[in-house]
């Protein structure tokens, strides 16, 4: 596992997979995220690609039965340490997702060279699900 950018996307997850595909990304399999201990039940389901060192992880997030967005997430695998992997990991959004580019989640931005875990991951995905399900 590697350092792991995770946000809210526009667009269908169709036209990020297309972007990605366009951009030499292949397809490696398919995930899922859920939240199924907490009310209501959040869930992220969709495909895996491989860029390179990267795997991006594009899905469509759903509360219950209602679809509430579309969930990115851009892991850089060779590294394990989120300062490392900083510059990296910003050329890649500024590449492909350059509207997000300049939101880098806490964990990206930290200082101190401290190991990322799947914790760190978790944690952004819950804060997207907080998100959504204010929405409407």
């Amino acid at each position: 596992m590697g350092v792991s950018w995770v946000f809210e996307h526009e667009k269908t997850a169709k036209e990020v997979e297309r972007l990605l595909e366009g951009g030499g990304a292949e397809q490696i399999g398919t995930f899922t995220v859920d939240c199924l201990p907490y009310i209501p039940n959040d869930k992220l389901t969709g495909v895996e690609y491989r860029l390179r060192d990267f795997v991006v992880r594009v899905g469509t997030a759903s509360q219950v039965t209602t679809t509430k967005g579309v969930i990115v997430e851009v892991e850089y695998e060779p590294s394990q340490v989120a300062v490392q992997s900083a510059h990296m990991m910003t050329e890649m959004m500024q590449m492909f997702f350059p509207q997000y580019a300049g939101s880098k989640p806490d964990v990206i931005n930290k200082a101190s060279p401290e190991p990322y875990s799947a914790l760190d991951t978790m944690y952004q995905y819950l804060t997207i699900f907080r998100r959504m399900r204010k929405k409407t």
